[in-house]
Parts: structure tokens; C-alpha cells; sequence
């Protein structure tokens, strides 16, 4: 609007108020998971969900910095937002955050495919992976941290085309510092978006078929302990799958 960088008073709660826990929330949960992950009583399979854990809290940790950045941000251009709409937007604070939500996005969606092969793995080989060494899983959350880095860094680029150029730069389509996801051919960089839409989905549909095998297995068990265990594996993909979901979509609905 002309007068805030978010218009809707409920967004503007929102993002205070999801920033805010968002950070003390993932905040104690890196503190306590670290403290368990280095218990030398674990086993190689559940140390190595630890360190997956560890690894998402920092990633959602990156988002909330996101959300309060733009809240204050938001409260110190507030009442004359439209004056400094062109500085705010072109800035580099907007390029900062912007990459750092993408970065934060795009680490927990490779991180969690990460995760997801590895319990997948554990459930059809569970011998091997009962010996499975610490750098198996520290190699690959490494990839994917370099994955998302890679997709992040590659749209703030001095390129000589000007394929990421416009008035504002790539993350400064949106007041919210979030590059349009959903565009139309013609649009600043419209097919580096649509590669960002497609990759989301093709990994969220891999690791929704992912753990429709991993319950399938689940329920060849025929003992009381494993039918609770199933039951309790069944909870935890429905809510995996679905908070998965659930995470992208706030954020295309706020980059259109």
C-alpha cells in the first residue's frame, strides 16, 4: 500500500508473531538436539536423524531471521512506505533477506529429501544401515546445503545477458522482497522461476512416494509393537507430507 511495504494488518501479525517463534522454537531445538546428539549411546541410524534435525532447525532458523527482518523493516517505513518504495525494493538489505528466505526454502526441501532417502533406506536395508558411518550423512547434508547455496547465489549474479535484471532486481519484485514464482513468459527471469516451482514439486512428490513405500512396509508387521509403531509412522508422514505442503504454499501465494 502507500502508506506500509504490507498493506494487511493480519500479515503484519503474522510475520511478527510466526518470526518470533519460529526463532526461540528452533532455537531450542538445536539446543537439545545437539546436547542428545552427542550421546555416545546412540545408534549410527537415530544419530544420524539427529544431525537431519539439527540441520532443518538452522534452516528454519534462516527463515524466521526472514520474516522479522521485513516485520521491522516493515515498522520503520511505516506511514511512508511509498516514498521509499524504490530504495527499499533496489536495496541490498531486500536482496539479503530475499536470499535468505530462498536459501532457507530451498535447504529444507533438499535437507528433508535428504532425510527421506535415509529413512527409506534404514527401512529396506536396516542391516547396513545399522553400520552406517557419520560421514554418509554429513556428506550429504553437505550437497544439499551446497544445492540450495547454488540456487540462491545464482539469481544476485553480475551477469553480462541482464537476465536477472530489472528496476528493482530479482528479489525486489515484491514489496516482501520474494521473487514472482508463479509468472507468465515475458517475466524477469520467468523460466529460473518455473525451474524453481517444478524442482519444488518434483521433490515434494518424491518424498511423498517415499513414504507411501516406507508405509507399505510398515504394515507387512503383524505384532502389537510394530502395528502401534505403524500407527505412529502413518501420523508422522501424514504431518510431514502435509506441513511440507503447507510451507510452500504461503510463499507462493506471497510471491504472486
Amino acid at each position: 500500500s502507500e502508506t506500509d511495504l504490507i498493506s494487511n494488518a493480519v500479515l503484519r501479525a503474522i510475520f511478527w508473531i510466526m518470526g518470533i517463534l519460529a526463532l526461540c522454537g528452533n532455537s531450542v531445538v538445536f539446543v537439545t538436539t545437539a546436547i542428545k546428539w552427542q550421546r555416545s549411546s546412540l545408534t549410527p541410524v537415530k544419530r544420524g536423524f539427529l544431525w537431519f534435525i539439527l540441520n532443518l532447525s538452522l534452516s528454519d532458523a534462516l527463515m524466521s531471521i526472514y520474516l522479522l527482518g521485513i516485520s521491522t523493516q516493515g515498522a520503520l517505513l511505516k506511514g511512508n512506505y511509498i516514498q521509499n518504495d524504490y530504495r527499499w525494493r533496489s536495496s541490498n538489505i531486500c536482496t539479503a533477506l530475499g536470499s535468505l528466505a530462498l536459501l532457507s526454502s530451498e535447504a529444507c526441501v533438499f535437507l528433508m529429501a535428504v532425510m527421506t532417502t535415509f529413512r527409506l533406506a534404514s527401512v529396506y536395508f536396516p542391516f547396513y544401515m545399522s553400520d552406517c558411518s557419520g560421514s554418509w550423512y554429513k556428506f550429504s547434508t553437505s550437497i544439499a546445503w551446497l544445492c540450495a547455496a547454488i540456487i540462491t547465489v545464482i539469481p544476485i549474479g553480475q551477469f553480462d545477458s541482464g537476465y536477472f535484471i530489472n528496476a528493482f532486481g530479482y528479489f525486489g519484485d515484491t514489496s516482501v522482497c520474494m521473487p514472482k514464482l508463479f509468472v507468465k513468459m515475458g517475466d524477469v527471469a520467468c523460466e529460473y522461476s518455473m525451474f524453481l516451482v517444478i524442482l519444488n514439486l518434483v521433490m515434494f512428490m518424491y518424498m511423498a512416494i517415499c513414504y507411501l513405500l516406507i508405509y507399505k512396509v510398515s504394515t507387512r508387521a503383524t505384532t502389537t509393537r510394530i502395528t502401534g509403531e505403524c500407527k505412529k509412522l502413518q501420523k508422522r508422514i501424514v504431518i510431514l507430507v502435509v506441513t511440507d505442503f503447507c510451507c510452500w504454499v504461503p510463499v507462493c501465494v506471497m510471491a504472486c
